[in-house]
């Protein structure tokens, strides 16, 4: 089983989603704030499996997006779930930018089996049984439905 870090703010969203993946074998770091998250990632073994608010407080999932998109090769070498992103959030080209990269994008609210397997997908990438998703953005290029 790969590595979880699951930067999250919200306490019991946070021991949800950490019980869940706990009961399908999983061992899970946690932080409340995506520096920490950026720090673990970036001192860590290559493999991990990031579970990213889109919303964190101080460093968010847009800002690691950003350094995706920059093409920050440190964090190339790990798969990266977004959860809870906005419609259209994800740029376009980041797959084009991180074709080895594995990402997805999960719009709020994400059940916990699809979260589950969102992290079964990113382990078979990491294994080298399963490339990238072609549509890495689960969900969020549906959209939001007309209110009004």
């Amino acid at each position: 089983m790969s590595t979880l870090l699951l930067a999250e703010d919200d306490g019991m969203l946070r021991r949800v989603i950490v019980q869940a993946l706990e009961a399908h074998g999983h061992a899970v770091h946690t932080t409340t704030d995506g520096l920490r998250a950026l720090e673990e990632l970036r001192r860590g073994k290559a493999g991990m499996i990031a579970l990213i608010n889109y919303h964190l407080p101080m460093f968010s999932g847009w800002h690691f997006i950003q350094l995706l998109t920059a093409g920050d090769h440190l964090l190339g070498h790990h798969a990266f779930i977004f959860l809870d992103v906005p419609y259209g959030a994800l740029p376009d080209d980041l797959a084009e930018r991180n074709p080895e990269t594995f990402f997805l994008g999960l719009p709020a609210p994400a059940h916990l089996t699809t979260i589950i397997e969102a992290v079964r997908q990113a382990e078979a990438h990491l294994a080298g049984l399963l490339p990238p998703p072609d549509a890495r953005r689960i969900g969020t290029d549906v959209a939001p439905p007309d209110v009004g």
